[in-house]
């Protein structure tokens, strides 16, 4: 049973994110329970099984974080995640039998990530380097922003990133874009293991890349809606309207 359930556990099935801080992967919770229940509607699984654990095991809903994700439709969206030991209780919980698969599939993306780290490492000395051919350092994304009455537009060009390397994340004042591309045979089989070809050119930046920027205006940070079409990545934020008016009803009491 174990066995047969590990083909199913793929790199492209289970949105992700590494957290550079913590050192961690970070799992949508829905990806996994659409794999362990094979539900028709994962999410509202997911929602009931929340607050179920709200009633009896508080701690493990604690453990859970919310990260922006892509979803099918090409959008980001506030996703429920999980770090390897939360995903774990919550599939022992959930199905039992796939925690010895979900293990696998674990152990296997930790020796890829360990061993994609190891290899990006750069040991040359560095006077042993010619002038302007430094190690490759993280690269500065390049973007294009512009705003209306009601809204700050901010777009980059990413394509070949797959979904599960974007990182998206803001306050009132700063918004932040995290990625990295790396070379792959098949982007429908990501993986991250790096292949040795025989290159006649090699110009493309592979590696990781960044961008903050400080914004103009405050914006609504639940109101940020990203989307991603052919490799071009929109992200509009609302402002905040500071000529808003809120009435409050007083009630006696």
């Amino acid at each position: 049973m174990d066995q047969e359930n590990t083909t199913i556990i793929k790199d492209n099935t289970i949105r992700r994110h590494f957290e550079e801080k913590s050192n961690k992967w970070y799992f949508s919770i829905v990806d996994v329970i659409t794999i362990v229940t094979k539900s028709s509607d994962p999410r509202n699984y997911w929602k009931v099984l929340k607050n179920r654990f709200k009633n009896a095991q508080k701690e493990l809903v604690t453990t859970c974080n919310q990260l922006k994700m892509i979803a099918n439709d090409g959008k980001f969206y506030l996703t429920d995640t999980g770090d390897e030991e939360t995903i774990l209780k919550i599939v022992k919980f959930v199905s039992p039998e796939y925690t010895s698969p979900f293990k696998l599939y674990f152990d296997k993306l930790n020796q890829q990530t360990f061993s994609n780290l190891n290899s990006q490492k750069d040991t040359t000395p560095l006077e042993n380097y010619e002038e302007n051919s430094y190690p490759q350092e993280e690269m500065k994304l390049l973007i294009d922003g512009y705003q209306t009455n009601d809204s700050i537009i901010i777009k980059a060009m990413i394509s070949g990133v797959p979904i599960q390397n974007i990182l998206i994340s803001t306050n009132a004042k700063i918004l932040t874009i995290k990625g990295g591309r790396v070379k792959i045979k098949n982007i429908s089989d990501f993986s991250l293991e790096n292949y040795s070809q025989d290159y006649l050119y090699e110009e493309l930046y592979w590696g990781k890349f960044s961008r903050s920027i400080t914004l103009p205006e405050e914006i609504e940070t639940e109101n940020m809606l990203a989307t991603l079409h052919n490799g071009l990545l929109t992200i509009k934020l609302k402002k905040i309207n500071k000529l808003f008016t809120k009435t409050i009803e007083v009630k006696s009491i």
